[in-house]
C-alpha cells in the first residue's frame, strides 16, 4: 500500500501575534480541527515561546485555548486582553474566582477534550505596557 502525505493546507491561515513572548491566534473552526479542541472561540497558542514558564501559569504547548480570564468567559485576543488588564487593575485581595494585581485568574483547556487548568498569571510592568498598546 502506498500512502501520500500531504501538509495540511488551511483556507484561511490564523492571523498570528506575539504577547507576552507566545504567538496567539483568535481561535476558528480550523485551528479547533487542527488541534482537536471542544470550541472554536477563546485565543490558541500557536507557539508558547522560549520564556512562558515566566507567567507563572504552567507549561504550555501548541494547540491550549486560554477561554476565561478572571471570572469572564472570552471569545477572542481582544476580550482577552481588555479582561486581563480589568482584572489586573482590581486590588488586593480581590475575589478568588476573579484574581486582582498581581495575580489574574486564567483558564485554558487542554487539546483532544483533555480537561482544562486554572492558573494565576503573573504580570511585569513591561507585560501590562504591552497589553495597554495591544488594547
Amino acid at each position: 500500500m502506498n500512502l501520500r502525505v500531504e501538509p495540511v493546507a488551511q483556507k484561511v491561515p490564523p492571523k498570528a501575534v506575539t504577547l507576552l513572548g507566545m504567538k496567539l491566534a483568535d481561535a476558528t473552526p480550523e485551528l479547533q480541527a487542527k488541534y482537536a479542541l471542544d470550541e472554536p472561540t477563546g485565543v490558541v497558542i500557536l507557539d508558547p515561546g522560549a520564556g512562558h514558564m515566566r507567567l507563572g501559569i504552567g507549561g504550555l504547548s501548541p494547540g491550549l485555548r486560554f477561554w476565561l480570564v478572571g471570572d469572564k468567559r472570552i471569545s477572542n485576543l481582544r476580550e482577552m486582553v481588555a479582561e486581563i488588564l480589568r482584572v489586573e487593575a482590581i486590588a488586593p485581595p480581590g475575589d478568588p474566582n476573579e484574581g486582582c494585581r498581581g495575580s489574574v485568574r486564567i483558564v485554558y483547556a487542554y487539546r483532544n477534550r483533555a480537561g482544562t487548568n486554572t492558573q494565576r498569571l503573573t504580570l511585569t510592568a513591561t507585560d501590562i505596557a504591552e497589553l495597554k498598546r495591544f488594547n
